[in-house]
């Protein structure tokens, strides 16, 4: 890893929750269909492990805000160590990330002292996780943040294509934003 050889840089959610199911013991040699190890992950989560024990992650600022996981691969490894039950790591897993996304808008919100927006869209794949976006919601709207989320179109690939596209057209017919443009209602 330290050379990055075959160590492609990736943004995804999605190969974290891989990661932290394989670390688990959860799919690790092979996956069936994209999302199961993140579906196993959530399928085990102990409903009723502490808050107070969610994994660290923090929010580093190069330009660019970005979450960093070191802090939470270190707790697993701490936890894997002292043979914690995988329901327990899993919910201190998605507590953890939960707590980091709504750090994210916490601080791009309150960037020059001044609140700057108050309404935060939950989309892509990993929202489709009841207990991440559960955890995710109830933490937003507790710091005062209006949540929307998919009501009309899937969390997933095929939302984020949607709504590329719509960005795409409003580009093409020199709209100020994808929220001028009308779309017919589903039948």
């Amino acid at each position: 890893m330290r050379n990055g050889i075959n160590t492609p840089m990736a943004t995804f959610c999605g190969r974290l929750f891989d990661a932290v199911a394989a670390a688990l013991g959860l799919c690790r040699d092979r996956h069936g269909y994209e999302g199961q190890a993140a579906a196993q992950l959530e399928a085990i989560v102990d409903r009723d492990a502490d808050d107070a024990l969610a994994y660290p992650f923090s929010v580093r600022d190069a330009g660019l805000p970005f979450v960093e996981p070191l802090a939470m691969w270190q707790a697993i490894l701490g936890d894997l160590m002292l043979k914690t039950p995988a329901p327990i790591m899993a919910a201190r897993f998605h507590k953890g990330l939960a707590e980091v996304v709504v750090a994210m808008p916490i601080k791009l919100a309150r960037r020059d002292d001044e609140p700057r927006f108050d309404t935060v869209a939950l989309s892509g794949g990993c929202f489709q996780n009841r207990v991440l976006f559960e955890e995710t919601v109830c933490r937003l709207e507790q710091n005062g943040f209006k949540v929307l989320s998919h009501a009309q179109v899937p969390a997933n690939d095929g939302g984020l294509a949607l709504g590329q596209a719509a960005i795409g057209a409003a580009h093409l017919i020199g709209a100020k934003s994808p929220c001028a443009l009308e779309f017919p209602a589903a039948s």
